[in-house]
């Protein structure tokens, strides 16, 4: 910082330099040109865009540059990247405030719950993978989503370490007061979701359902959002055959919602006491 008040002040440093300064100013600018080039001509007419008419998105009148489009599109190969996580998350509450609005999302998670058995007693269960959610707002009140993508499953006793398997569910959202409105809702969540995995020996298939009301609240570009879930798992193994349910069913969630661009989001939510996870994804919304 210091350096850079001498070079807007002509003191220090960059006034000793004399004739060297054209040289520098020169080399400067040459990066400048070409880190531009870089930039695709359709990514810096969205940026104008941005400037000229304002943000599309709810609550986003900023104004964007090509530097938030790259760090999103960056963000959106990171949790594309295949980490054996499975689930989805409640948020993307900032998407879907006007009917027919239409997100897709890529999201990666690790999810840890104690659960029971009448046969074998307690035993440690977790999950990892990524998946898909495609969204969509029948009304601005009510959406819908759909799930697909792939997840292990490990158990502590008996020791199991199932491979990736096929993950997919749905779910809907129903928000009071409408949304597009209010900067403060209620709102109602429900889901379910099955996951099939393997070791080459053993299979398991494991059923889960959750409901959840929590509030959310929007300031600008961001929601924050917080409440109560309850959750079940079915776990059914072969070979030999039994079967594990949730310990626990009622727990907590809590998340962010945060838009870089005005069509590009992420999201981090925790839940926790019914199951721990972690979840985070990157999404974009078409208007």
């Amino acid at each position: 910082m210091k350096f850079m008040r001498n070079i807007q002040t002509g003191k220090g440093t960059w006034h000793r330099l004399g004739k060297h300064r054209k040289d520098i100013q020169g080399v400067f600018f040459e990066i400048k040109e070409k880190s531009n080039s870089l930039i695709p001509s359709y990514v810096r007419g969205i940026t104008q865009k941005f400037k000229k008419g304002g943000a599309p998105g709810p609550g986003l009148g900023r104004e964007f540059n090509a530097r938030g489009i790259v760090l999103a599109f960056a963000l959106v190969a990171i949790l594309c990247l295949p980490h054996r996580a499975y689930a989805t998350p409640i948020g993307a509450m900032s998407v879907g405030q006007k009917t027919g609005d239409v997100s897709l999302g890529f999201g990666i998670d690790y999810t840890m719950r104690r659960v029971t058995s009448s046969d074998s007693g307690d035993a440690d269960m977790s999950s990892k993978g990524f998946s898909i959610v495609a969204r969509y707002n029948i009304v601005s009140q009510l959406s819908i989503y759909a799930d697909g993508g792939f997840s292990d499953i490990w158990l502590s006793d008996p020791d199991f370490k199932g491979y990736l398997g096929g993950s997919f569910g749905g779910g809907f959202r129903l928000s009071l007061p409408d949304p597009h409105r209010s900067r403060f809702t209620i709102n109602i969540n429900a889901d379910v979701h099955n996951t099939q995995s393997g070791n080459g020996v053993r299979s398991v298939n494991n059923f889960e359902y959750s409901g959840a009301v929590y509030a959310a609240f929007k300031n600008l570009n961001t929601v924050t959002y917080g409440g109560l879930q309850a959750s079940n798992v079915d776990l059914s193994f072969t070979n030999p055959n039994f079967n594990y349910s949730s310990k626990y069913n009622l727990g907590g969630i809590f998340g962010l919602d945060q838009f870089i661009t005005p069509y590009v989001f992420f999201n981090f939510e925790v839940h926790v006491f019914d199951v721990q996870s972690v979840e985070g994804s990157v999404g974009y919304t078409f208007f």
